[in-house]
């Protein structure tokens, strides 16, 4: 096993930090969007020794500059594969790490061998798609209005507390207060998307070619996790095609710290 590195990656417009260890095929963690590559302390140690694993901040998240003009998340995630070597990576990616995961596989099919997808998010997907879930998109969404009020009315505070509740509700000891550390450090690209505003989505939307996606994929959905995800994570494991759906009992949001053994699993089975 190769000693752990860091660097920064140079991308259209900015730089990017990144942290890079062990030796085999590259595995790529992308994080969710209350999280940065703090998420991925666990995984990183453990699976070095089989992978050549590689973590990295998403601009204005961590210790990434925000953006300031036009990007993409997905052509940064490509540069960042393409420099680790010439092999495709499995790419494992939570909610909207998950989303650029996708993305990144239809528009990049070269870059990828594997797709875990944890809680994922997906580019275009509307409330038509699964109509069954109308009732769960309301509470869900009149919910996370009220955080965002509250951080919009100075009560800011209480929106990360409140922020940490909706998607971290089976957290406890360490990783609690770890998911807290990532909330309250990332607050204002969380709640203001300052750089996600200039990112360039990929078109069309996921939604309208993920059948043309054919790359081993394992999708992870916890039922603690609020229920418009689930909703989307069901769509997206009938899907893709091929694809392996995993119902996780207990499993809020951040999977891979509530359930680790699930995803520690899920992981092995793609690297084989």
């Amino acid at each position: 096993m190769s000693a752990p590195r860091s660097g920064w990656l140079e991308v259209p417009g900015g730089k990017l930090p990144y942290e890079i260890a062990g030796s085999g095929p590259p595995v790529v963690f992308v994080a969710a969007a209350i999280c940065d590559l703090r998420q991925w302390h666990r995984e990183f140690e453990k699976f070095s020794p089989r992978a050549t694993v590689v973590r990295y901040d998403r601009r204005g998240f961590g210790r990434a500059p925000p953006a300031t003009a036009a990007y993409s998340d997905v052509e940064d995630l490509a540069l960042l594969i393409q420099s680790v070597g010439k092999e495709p990576a499995i790419v494992v990616g939570n909610s909207n790490g998950g989303r650029i995961a996708i993305d990144l596989a239809l528009d990049h099919p070269d870059l990828v061998r594997g797709l875990l997808l944890v809680a994922s998010g997906i580019s275009g997907f509307d409330s038509d798609l699964a109509p069954e879930g109308n009732a769960d998109y309301e509470r869900d969404g009149a919910r996370m209005k009220d955080i965002f009020d509250a951080w919009t009315a100075g009560r800011k505070d209480e929106a990360k507390d409140r922020m940490l509740e909706y998607w971290c509700s089976a957290q406890t000891g360490a990783n609690r207060e770890l998911a807290r550390e990532m909330i309250r450090d990332n607050a204002q690209e969380i709640f203001t998307d300052a750089s996600a505003n200039f990112n360039t989505p990929s078109k069309p939307p996921a939604v309208q070619r993920i059948g043309s996606l054919h790359v081993r994929t394992v999708v992870l959905q916890g039922d603690r996790d609020e229920p418009t995800m689930n909703h989307i994570g069901r769509w997206i494991g009938k899907s893709i095609p091929g694809a392996r759906y995993v119902a996780v009992p207990g499993g809020d949001h951040v999977i891979n710290l509530s359930k680790p053994d699930v995803f520690d699993a899920s992981l092995d089975s793609l690297l084989g």
